[in-house]
């Protein structure tokens, strides 16, 4: 019986090359997914770690811009109302034949859409939108009233009175009673509380 080569490799020491070979690319794999999942704008707001005034906060103008820029590009361009939080844009919009949509905007700007049935009430199209007017009334009331832009849950418009033209209405989350609503003209501006009049 010839006697095994001893110059070739043992068994052993290719499956344990093997075993650490597997290990290492394992590794890599979930260090790299865990470092994609920190960086993940859509992670991000899951977590709660998108500030209101944050680079990546959809309230910011040039964030919440892009956004509507995806709605305008759309089957469904028409917006009856929106709403605006740090995390999410979630927009009631339509196309001229009136069938409707509920549309999500993630932190990431990827979208997802709901059926809501038809309609043909007001709506604008996303160019009439400022963008901006969410952000500027973030920062009035912080000077305002001293408050962390934080306590803004959420910004939200209604664009179905062509009459009185859209109003932005802006919910705190703390402070007293009275001074937890606010709403503004479509620019943002003349913050003010609900029965106030504008000037």
């Amino acid at each position: 019986m010839a006697a095994p080569d001893a110059s070739g490799p043992r068994e052993g020491l290719i499956l344990a090359l093997f075993t650490v070979l597997a290990l290492a690319a394992s590794a890599f794999v979930l260090v790299s997914e865990e470092s994609d999942a920190v960086d993940d704008p859509v992670q991000k707001a899951a977590r709660g770690e998108i500030a209101a005034l944050g680079e990546l906060s959809l309230l910011r103008e040039r964030n919440l811009r892009r956004a509507l820029d995806t709605i305008e590009a759309g089957p469904y361009p028409l917006i009856e109302t929106i709403h605006v939080s740090a995390g999410e844009v979630r927009a009631t919009v339509r196309d001229a034949d009136g069938i409707r949509r509920v549309l999500l905007i993630d932190a990431g700007f990827d979208t997802d859409e709901r059926d809501f049935g038809t309609g043909t009430g007001e709506a604008v199209s996303p160019a009439e939108v400022d963008a901006g007017a969410p952000e500027r009334m973030v920062r009035e009331i912080v000077r305002r009233l001293g408050v962390s832009a934080e306590d803004v849950d959420y910004v939200t418009a209604s664009f179905s009175n062509r009459a009185t033209g859209p109003r932005w209405y802006m919910p705190l989350t703390t402070g007293p009673a009275r001074e937890r609503q606010w709403i503004a003209e479509a620019d943002g501006g003349e913050l003010r509380r609900p029965g106030e009049e504008s000037r």
